[in-house]
């Protein structure tokens, strides 16, 4: 069983809000007085001003410059969900300003091309005489292919979040949070940048798909998917807005291919929140890349009606099917490998050396064994003596920084806290693996063994109602920063214990309080059923949620542990 992780003490200072459950909930995410009106209000947001991100006025005038003088405009992008958004909004925002004259030639990398610019894309825009290079969601920290690019007569323009070594490449026009040390956008991935980039467009006039100086207000769905998918902070601002409209957008007039694929996946795109869109509609944006192009997910993010979004749905569902059933295998043979070796637990750190590991499969199995072993984990797969691959962090360690501090060991790495990219010479393999555990050690992280169960709040038994779940349902959207909250209820009697479902895997426990019977859900835990019908008073552990039935609403705890009440 999960060892249970009390709720943090609410800290005395300020009242953020009249109900005490709310108020444990925003001060545990650290939200200010002077702050708690903006977290809370759902109301749609102006798009933001983009004159405030480093290098966006520089970048915007050199793009003006190129619509206005006709020039051969090339695309570069990126290969998971981000890259792909941002391909997509300077694709829809640059073609409407320019007559569909912009870009000319755009190009995602492969999976065997690896992360980042490359000398053969570079050729082939200079082949068909580019004159300006647009790069999204890469770049920022890549001066040799810049420069190779400038050297075949390419001015430069970037726009990227990755963390940077320095002021970027000399000559290129960079537009990044990280230039300027707590910029208001630092929390934003590349496709909410590429958002900016349209927005200061409109704003000088340009139609950039909704009219003639209009906001691209009809492209902040496309930003939001990438908030979502690069695991970005939701106690920002800048990213709540962005999240809050893009699901709005969505809900109410979703683009022709989330369509598609909403409709393929069983979804109602009504009911889509940034739960669905992280764990159905992100995975196969990403998984096409992670097989091998990514071209089917920016095609079907530009499809102008379903029915040609259809075959890039089939394409991305196939490729997800692919990393599904790739990373199962792995994960399974890697953690019984694991397992094998006691003193696994003695490193807060593990690198996982996956040899015949798919390139494109290492980001999302990492993130699964951090999942299973609780601390940061590195899988690496080989290509020829350099090892490359994928780490991904475990609560507030920075994977990325380490890795940085690292940087000495390795040939190539580029990432953000929560996720990072690198490669290796062989040689080097043991250095690194003591490097990063002395750094984890340095930093005082402390590991934990898997399987604990974080309590956000405690709450009470007469508040298991649907009037508590609507407020708490004000702190939306769930994700990084900002979890939906587990709650725990303590001392709840039971009345009654039942199986549930088809095959009789699932227990509910019927809990007796006084507003009436409530459920709770555990599901796959039917073989615990005796172990609660000999308890009379149980402490449950769980997420509050509205049950529909028979035209009847109720609230409900989806649990994921209970005990006998202490």
């Amino acid at each position: 069983m999960p060892e249970w992780i009390d709720p943090p003490v609410v800290p005395n200072g300020p009242r953020l809000h009249d109900d005490p459950l709310i108020h444990a909930l925003l001060a545990a995410r650290e939200v200010s007085r002077e702050t708690v009106d903006e977290f809370l209000d759902p109301k749609s947001r102006q798009l933001p001003n983009p004159s405030l991100l480093p290098g966006m006025d520089e970048a915007v005038a050199r793009v003006r410059a190129a619509i206005d003088q006709r020039e051969t405009v090339a695309l570069y992008g990126d290969y998971d969900a981000d890259g792909v958004c941002s391909a997509a909004i300077v694709t829809l925002a640059l073609g409407a300003a320019s007559g569909g004259a912009i870009p000319a030639i755009t190009a995602l990398p492969t999976r065997q091309d690896g992360y980042g610019l490359n000398r053969a894309a570079i050729d082939r825009f200079h082949a068909q005489g580019a004159t300006l290079l647009l790069v999204v969601d890469c770049g920022s920290s890549d001066s040799a292919h810049v420069a190779y690019a400038q050297s075949r007569g390419m001015d430069v323009v970037i726009l990227d979040h990755h963390e940077m070594h320095g002021p970027g490449p000399e000559g290129a026009i960079v537009g990044s949070a990280r230039l300027q040390p707590g910029n208001v956008y630092r929390h934003l991935p590349a496709a909410g940048l590429c958002l900016l980039m349209a927005t200061a467009l409109a704003r000088a006039g340009y139609d950039v798909g909704r009219g003639p100086g209009e906001d691209p207000t009809h492209l902040i769905d496309l930003a939001m998917v990438a908030v979502i998918s690069d695991v970005c902070d939701l106690r920002d601002p800048v990213t709540r807005a962005v999240v809050r409209d893009g699901l709005r957008l969505v809900r109410t007039s979703p683009r022709p291919g989330l369509l598609a694929l909403a409709r393929a996946l069983k979804l109602d795109p009504r009911e889509i929140d940034s739960r669905t869109i992280g764990f159905r509609i992100a995975p196969p944006l990403n998984a096409a890349g992670r097989q091998s192009s990514a071209e089917p997910s920016l095609n079907l993010l530009l499809a102008q009606s379903e029915e040609r979004g259809s075959p890039h749905v089939s394409a991305v569902l196939a490729s997800l099917e692919w990393v599904r059933q790739q990373r199962g295998a792995l994960r399974e043979r890697l953690m019984t490998n694991l397992r094998a070796e006691p003193a696994w637990r003695s490193h807060p750190i593990l690198l996982f050396e996956a040899a015949d590991c798919p390139h494109g499969i290492a980001g999302t199995l990492a993130g699964d064994l951090v999942k299973e072993v609780g601390r940061p984990v590195i899988v690496l797969t080989r290509d020829g003596e350099i090892w490359r691959g994928s780490a991904r962090s475990h609560g507030d360690f920075d994977i990325g920084g380490a890795l940085r501090e690292a940087a000495g060991l390795l040939v190539r790495t580029g990432g953000h806290r929560a996720a990072a990219g690198l490669s290796v010479h062989e040689s080097r393999l043991a250095e690194l693996r003591d490097l990063l555990e002395a750094i984890a050690v340095g930093r005082g992280y402390q590991p934990s063994d898997g399987g604990e169960l974080v309590i956000h709040a405690d709450l009470p038994v007469d508040r298991i109602t649907l009037a508590t779940l609507s407020a708490i349902d004000r702190l939306r959207p769930w994700g990084q920063g900002n979890p939906e909250p587990t709650l725990r209820v303590q001392r709840a009697p039971i009345r009654n214990v039942y199986t549930m479902g088809a095959d009789k895997t699932h227990l509910k426990l019927l809990l007796e309080t006084p507003n009436g019977d409530v459920s709770a859900i555990l599901w796959g835990q039917a073989e615990r059923e005796s172990e609660a019908r000999s308890l009379r008073h149980v402490d449950v552990a769980g997420v509050l949620k509205k049950n529909s039935y028979n035209g009847r609403d109720s609230a409900q705890l989806i649990c994921e542990d209970f005990r006998a009440a202490r």
